[in-house]
């Protein structure tokens, strides 16, 4: 591997997951790095979505320093804190949710929730 695409995969880009299920119920997960739109891994379990990602990342890379496209820095997530959260709901309502306690979609309306707070 390309020792700059092993110094950049080293600084820990954030891996998310997310699961749909198709018209029969069956569910299927797919994993992207946080920070690098479009680097993106399917798969019909979240370790089988993961493995696909952790194989495709470093092409993934060595492909944007070719077109010498910018690649951002990882995003640094805060350390948890206990205390009262704050989030707006898609009406713009501000939204108060204590340690534990995790909005719920039939109470919040459906879509994102957006915390400005914690």
């Amino acid at each position: 591997m390309d020792p700059k695409v092993s110094e950049i995969l080293r600084k820990g880009y954030l891996t998310v997951f997310g699961i749909e299920k198709d018209a029969e119920g069956k569910e299927h997960f797919a994993a992207w790095l946080l920070d690098l739109p479009g680097c993106v891994a399917q798969g019909d379990t979240r370790e089988e979505a993961r493995e696909r990602l952790e194989a495709i990342k470093p092409a993934y890379i060595a492909k944007l320093l070719e077109l010498a496209a910018p690649i951002p820095e990882p995003t640094k997530l805060p350390p948890v804190m206990p205390g009262l959260a704050w989030f707006y709901d898609q009406t713009g309502r501000v939204r108060h949710v204590q340690p534990g306690d995790l909005p719920k979609p039939e109470v919040y309306g459906t879509g994102l929730l957006r915390v400005v707070a914690a």
